[in-house]
């Protein structure tokens, strides 16, 4: 909050948003801030987090890729403001990382019945609207003060369930 007063990064006020008069920007930092400090206390207890983002086959470098060129421009729109187009591109190149670190969606899971249905060629398209549909859901949903991290803290407590029920460590640790 404090960086953000003294760098100007203040939002306008709009009546209709509900939101405080100067709201402070750059909540971004604090969430990867968060981030990177759960990932050092994570990697300090036991060190197989890293062997996740160290595999061979850089699913790691991938993901960090996406996610850093997902929030630099964020940061930088919070600054100065971006044209929605350069937002846009910036965001279909982290989506491309991240599906290239194999984070897509190759097919849909029935939730009732088994089976699944396999995407083929519709997995690339259906992934670069998942991942560019949350960035931008996140977004959108930020106008109303607590809404967008209230949101935020739902998902990653049900993402750290899902990891803990599924033995998925990496995810439980990295959504605690």
């Amino acid at each position: 909050r404090s960086l953000a007063l003294r760098a100007g990064a203040l939002d306008r006020w709009r009546r209709h948003e509900g939101s405080a008069p100067h709201r402070p920007r750059l909540g971004g930092l604090a969430i990867v801030a968060a981030l990177l400090g759960n990932v050092a206390i994570v990697s300090m207890v036991d060190d197989s987090l890293f062997g996740v983002l160290q595999s061979s086959n850089l699913v790691g470098f991938w993901l960090v890729a996406g996610a850093t060129l997902g929030f630099g421009p964020g940061t930088v729109d919070d600054l100065v403001a971006l044209t929605p187009t350069t937002k846009l591109v910036f965001q279909v190149l982290a989506a491309f990382l991240v599906l290239r670190g194999g984070h897509g969606i190759s097919a849909i899971v029935m939730p009732f019945g088994g089976g699944s249905v396999p995407l083929g060629l519709l997995a690339l398209p259906v992934g670069l609207f998942w991942v560019i549909g949350i960035m931008n859901g996140f977004n959108l949903i930020d106008g109303l003060d607590g809404l967008g991290p209230g949101i935020g803290l739902i998902v990653a407590v049900t993402l750290h369930v899902g990891g803990l029920i599924t033995g998925q460590s990496s995810v439980a640790f990295l959504t605690a």
